[in-house]
């Protein structure tokens, strides 16, 4: 959510969508970063002693962390189920149980927008993680 009268980009999110699509050929090449990350959340979820039914993942840049999660990119190379720009999130208020990013809102414009945006997302008990 950028401020309308103080729009200020920082990044060319159009160029960030391109490079990802370009990204994507030869992407489990390099992708131990991913993999590292993707192992570090799962873990640190493992020792949660509860159920979250309705998930989301923002980013599916190295593929999907939990299984039954909606993923959402801002592009649709990496088989995003929502292809959605991380500014402007699809999700009804209060509406899901777990929100996971994985190295996804690191260049985002508004980052307290997006922020807002995943919390008001959240149901009141939610995890975002």
């Amino acid at each position: 959510m950028v401020d309308t009268q103080n729009d200020i980009r920082i990044f060319d999110r159009n160029l960030l969508q391109d490079k990802r699509r370009r990204s994507h050929e030869n992407f489990s090449e390099h992708d131990f970063l991913f993999t590292w990350v993707k192992n570090n959340l799962l873990d640190r979820l493992s020792v949660i002693k509860r159920d979250f039914p309705i998930k989301a993942q923002l980013g599916a840049r190295g593929g999907a962390l939990l299984d039954d999660a909606f993923i959402c990119d801002l592009s649709n190379a990496f088989d995003a189920d929502i292809q959605s720009d991380e500014e402007f999130l699809p999700f009804a208020p209060q509406s899901l149980d777990l929100i996971i990013s994985a190295l996804n809102l690191h260049s985002v414009n508004d980052l307290p927008g997006a922020l807002l945006q995943i919390k008001n997302a959240l149901k009141p008990d939610g995890l975002f993680i």
